[in-house]
């Protein structure tokens, strides 16, 4: 199994921005940064598995499309 570690690093006077920003995005004026950070750990995981399943529909949808699916009638 592979390991993604993934590090954003922000500037200090930005951490109180991020922090307001995320209470009032989720409507809970008592998150800590670290429950922020792991907020935004599961969301990153959630866009990364969307982005799978949206590409791999459309590769299947673009084989299906180019599949021939004549068959002979006599």
């Amino acid at each position: 199994m592979a390991t993604l570690n993934l590090t954003m690093t922000i500037a200090d006077e930005d951490v109180p921005r991020l922090v307001a920003a995320a209470r009032a995005v989720f409507e809970n004026d008592t998150l800590t940064l670290e429950q922020i950070t792991e907020m935004l750990r599961q969301y990153g995981i959630s866009q990364m598995t969307q982005m799978i399943a949206n590409y791999e529909r459309k590769v299947a949808i673009a084989a299906a499309d180019s599949a021939s699916y004549g068959i002979e009638v006599v």
